[in-house]
């Protein structure tokens, strides 16, 4: 037979509770766990960048003798040398772009300024219509009879 909650109004508005045996000791192993959740994380594996700067900068020789593994080497090596210098021409030229959007941000402070101080007048310079002289009020009195 189904079990059901009947929930009655003071009671509060929870879920039924769940019922289920504990878990045995023997199946919760808490260095288990741990590694299992370092593996997961990731946290001791070298990022692409890092393996990257790992690399020695310096050239190695030549090889001397040119067998079909080291033609091979020494192709990687150029490969090697091409990539490096591709990617620091990329960061020179990033490097540029900003140097110049910051010079640019500068000479923005060099434009002239409205020499203006009334409201009417900064708004119409700024939103570029000519000033207009209001119109006058002209209060009537009506008729009396």
């Amino acid at each position: 037979m189904p079990h059901f909650h009947h929930i009655l109004a003071s009671d509060p508005q929870y879920a039924p509770p769940l019922m289920r045996a504990a878990s045995p000791s023997s199946t919760i192993d808490q260095d288990a766990f741990e590694r299992k959740c370092l593996d997961r994380l990731r946290l001791n594996v070298p990022r692409p960048d890092e393996v990257k700067a790992n690399i020695e900068p310096l050239l190695q020789p030549r090889p001397i003798v040119l067998t079909k593994n080291s033609r091979t080497a020494g192709e990687a090596l150029h490969e090697q040398v091409m990539n490096n210098l591709r990617e620091r021409v990329r960061q020179l030229e990033e490097d540029e772009l900003f140097e110049q959007t910051v010079l640019r941000g500068t000479r923005l402070s060099e434009e002239e300024q409205p020499s203006s101080t009334t409201l009417t007048s900064l708004c119409a310079v700024s939103w570029g219509f000519p000033l207009m002289p209001s119109p006058a009020i002209i209060l009537v009195e009506p008729p009396t009879s």
